[in-house]
Order: C-alpha cells, then sequence, then structure tokens
C-alpha cells in the first residue's frame, strides 16, 4: 500500500493523513476512548445477544441510540464522513437488533 507522498491521488490515504494531521493529543485520546467504550459495549451486547438473553435487545437498542444522539449532536458541530458513517451503521443495526427482538418474542408477523 502506497503512502500518500508516493501516490499524492490516493484519495482515501491522503484523507485519513489530513484527518490525523489535525488531531490534538486530547483529540486523539478521546477519540480512542470513544471508540474503545462504543467496540466494547456492542461486543457486550452481541455475546449476550447471541446467548439469546432476551433482555439484551432494549439494552442494545438503548445504548445505540444514545451513541446516534450523540453522534449526531458532534455532526452538527462539524459534520465528518466518519463520523457519519458510524451514526448510519448504527441507525442500520438498531433496525436490525429491533427486527431480530420482535422475531424473538413472537411480535413479529409470518412474513418477518
Amino acid at each position: 500500500m502506497s503512502c500518500p507522498r508516493e501516490n499524492p491521488h490516493d484519495f482515501i490515504a491522503t484523507r485519513l493523513l489530513h484527518t490525523a494531521g489535525g488531531l490534538t493529543g486530547a483529540g486523539l485520546t478521546f477519540g480512542a476512548v470513544y471508540l474503545l467504550i462504543h467496540g466494547v459495549v456492542k461486543v457486550t451486547l452481541v455475546i449476550a445477544l447471541m446467548r439469546n438473553k432476551l433482555w439484551a435487545y432494549p439494552w442494545m437498542i438503548a445504548v445505540l441510540l444514545a451513541f446516534i444522539a450523540y453522534q449526531v449532536y458532534l455532526i452538527a458541530l462539524g459534520p465528518s464522513p466518519g463520523l457519519v458513517a458510524l451514526a448510519v451503521f448504527d441507525v442500520l443495526i438498531v433496525v436490525l437488533t429491533w427486527r431480530e427482538y420482535r422475531k424473538q418474542r413472537g411480535i413479529g408477523t409470518p412474513d418477518d
């Protein structure tokens, strides 16, 4: 994989390098901690979901909605493609989790 100096037309590498260069020590630490917590919470809840723990479905939805609300707040302050993608991904996971929860509880229609 080439770096932007070797290939200045590599859009992704150039954007990543530009974005990373603008992070301060505190911003970098916050971003790392936020993503770590985000990941740990998701993995923990996914493990509970895989073990068919019905309580985990509403918790997963609630936690993701809280993350989404915070992401929307950050997007309003200054949108970034990565944050928008993360928010869209989280919305998709909420929809899929809600659908599976309804199915597990027998609330869904036979067509689900």
